[in-house]
């Protein structure tokens, strides 16, 4: 007696997991990823600059006639190619932040400089 419910679970798990997953492929497949990982380094570059960068790199205050607010979305990797190599740079040798100025740990400065080559491949 307890093999028919057995074989009709079977068979219904069987008739219905193929539209279940079509179902759930073709709502992936929707999803714009691009759209994602362009936020996703918007909104990381954003807090991240926002913290260590734009009190003296923004539109009000340039030092060194660097404006990083202007820079925090994917597109400006093509159009400030040199402005983002000297960020790097500048992140890998510890120059910046200043000294005085509040510091990243060791392990967020590794993932900003990893996040930003990412982007310039």
């Amino acid at each position: 007696m307890p093999e028919r419910p057995v074989r009709t679970l079977r068979f219904c798990v069987a008739l219905l997991l193929p539209p279940i997953l079509w179902s759930l492929h073709s709502l992936s497949a929707d999803v714009p990823t691009g759209d994602i990982h362009d936020l996703s380094f918007t909104k990381r570059a954003a807090e991240w600059f926002g913290t260590y960068c734009l009190e003296c790199h923004s539109e009000e205050v340039q030092k060194g006639d660097v404006d990083l607010s202007s820079m925090l979305t994917r597109d400006s990797f093509a159009r400030d190619y040199s402005t983002w190599l000297t960020v790097l740079e500048v992140l890998r040798e510890e120059e910046m932040p200043p000294s005085k100025a509040t510091q990243p740990i060791e392990a967020e400065r590794s993932e900003m400089m990893s996040l930003i080559e990412e982007e310039m491949e």
